[in-house]
C-alpha cells in the first residue's frame, strides 16, 4: 500500500507572489498551504472552485496521456468524493479508512488507463 501521509515539497514563490504576501500579512508557505487545501479538494469547496480546479488541469493538458477529458473530470469528482467523506476535524479516527478508499480509488483509476 502506498503511503498516503501528506508530502512536503519545495516550491519556488515568485518574487511578486512574496511581496504580496508581505503586503497581506500572511506567510507565503501558509498562502500556498491555504490555496491547496482549499481548491485542492477541500470538502466544502464550491462548484466554482471545482470548475477552475477542472479547467486548470484540463489546460494543462494533465493525465490526456492517459484518460479522455471526460475521464479527468470524473476522476476529479470521485476524488472530491472520497475526501469530502472524511473532514479533517476527524482526522485520526478516520485516517485508516480515508487511507483504504484514496487507494481503492487510485487504483481502480490507475487500472482504467488509455492503453498506450
Amino acid at each position: 500500500m502506498k503511503n498516503l501521509q501528506a508530502k512536503t515539497v519545495v516550491v519556488s514563490v515568485p518574487r511578486h507572489v512574496e511581496l504580496l504576501c508581505e503586503l497581506l500579512g500572511v506567510g507565503s508557505q501558509e498562502l500556498m498551504q491555504e490555496f491547496a487545501n482549499t481548491l485542492l479538494f477541500d470538502h466544502s469547496t464550491s462548484s466554482s472552485k471545482n470548475n477552475l480546479l477542472n479547467d486548470f488541469i484540463l489546460s494543462k493538458g494533465y493525465g490526456r496521456e492517459k484518460f479522455c477529458e471526460r475521464e479527468i473530470l470524473q476522476a476529479l469528482a470521485d476524488l472530491r468524493t472520497v475526501v469530502g467523506l472524511f473532514p479533517s476535524e476527524n482526522e485520526d479516527e478516520n485516517e485508516e479508512w480515508r487511507d483504504k478508499l484514496l487507494e481503492y480509488w487510485f487504483e481502480q483509476w490507475n487500472a482504467r488507463q488509455k492503453e498506450n
